[in-house]
């Protein structure tokens, strides 16, 4: 019965996917199958925005829209380079969607769990679904200790001065995207106030969210390095994270008065939900739609209430988190060590 009902949500909305290319002519036609193969059931389309890639990702592209129609595949190019974060701006503009799913074109998140996305965002009515690698069943594969090491060394730091709401932040630190569903109104907000560029800008638009009191879900992923194609962690991306990291520190308010502790962003947001559907249900008297709405927001600030009569005190929280990194940082240099010539299958169809 309840799997029934979620088919009946997928089919319900549209999820419209962005994926930002720069030379992925290898990869872009696997991931556009994956996703085909992975969302059968699901009404959705992919919209490609390519900077203006010089291997010939937009002809591949045009092949594309050939095979599944150019209704479900959209190529949105522009002229050159302009950076990560205007390439969302650019297919929000273009996306017909109710939801929407950011991801990359190199597979280093496979599109087998977008279906989990989708799901939890029915059961839970999250404004943001998030993938998440520090959480039970998510992991990484193939990466070696010292960039284990410095992924999550970068994670405590943001977890530390930032209190994103979510156990993963540095997709961006990764150089990598993480796996997003976003509610599309919940997006142009979000999105709206962000300012950074690059690949900082995905961890703004956490951050920005957290702060603005919307409902964010997790998710774990397994993470993978790219399947075609290379990738490089320098020192450039590593002075761009810490400069981002100081950026929203100031801008935020950082630990101090992030609304996950004080409750009055998310209070906030959901008071405002509640207006609008109080007025919608005036002009619509017996819509069994916005009835299920307003049962779903009065379960959600109930849960909302209990959550903030339970949760400890921002010390707590930090101290715990930081003890739980150290843990796996420390589990983590003890298998390598045990097994340095560690091996990985990789599923990629």
């Amino acid at each position: 019965m309840a799997d029934e009902k979620e088919r009946e949500g997928e089919r319900k909305y549209k999820y419209s996917i962005i994926i930002p290319t720069y030379n992925e002519r290898l990869n872009i036609a696997l991931i556009v199958y994956l996703v085909f193969k992975h969302l059968r059931d699901v009404d959705f389309e992919i919209i490609v925005v390519d900077d203006g890639s010089p291997d010939g990702t937009q002809e591949i592209v045009k092949q594309l829209q050939h095979l599944y129609g150019e209704d479900r595949i959209l190529l949105r190019a522009r002229a050159k380079k302009l950076g990560l974060g205007t390439a969302y701006i650019h297919g929000l503009k273009h996306a017909t969607g109710d939801f929407v799913v950011i991801m990359d074109a190199d597979l280093s998140h496979h599109p087998k769990y977008l279906p989990s996305f989708i799901k939890k965002q029915l059961e839970t009515n999250a404004s943001i679904v998030t993938g998440t690698r520090y959480v039970k069943g998510g992991g990484v594969h193939g990466w070696n200790l010292m960039r284990k090491l410095t992924s999550r060394g970068a994670n405590v730091l943001a977890q530390t001065l930032l209190w994103p709401g979510v156990s993963d932040l540095t997709g961006s630190f990764r150089k990598f995207p993480m796996n997003l569903l976003y509610k599309k109104s919940v997006l142009e907000d979000v999105i709206s106030s962000c300012v950074s560029k690059g690949y900082v800008f995905q961890m703004e638009m956490i951050v920005r969210a957290t702060r603005k009191g919307y409902h964010i879900e997790e998710v774990p992923i397994t993470f993978v390095d790219r399947v075609f194609g290379t990738s490089k962690l320098g020192g450039s991306e590593i002075v761009e994270y810490l400069k981002g990291l100081v950026y929203l520190l100031l801008t935020t308010e950082g630990v101090y008065r992030s609304g996950i502790h004080d409750g009055d962003a998310r209070k906030s947001s959901v008071e405002k939900q509640r207006m609008e559907l109080d007025e919608q249900r005036s002009v619509n008297a017996g819509d069994k739609d916005l009835e299920r709405k307003l049962v779903m927001l009065e379960k959600e600030e109930k849960k909302m209430q209990r959550k903030m009569e339970t949760v400890p005190s921002v010390e707590v929280m930090r101290s715990s988190y930081l003890k739980s990194s150290m843990e796996h940082m420390f589990n983590c240099m003890e298998k390598l060590a045990a097994n340095s010539k560690q091996t990985y299958e990789l599923d990629v169809i």
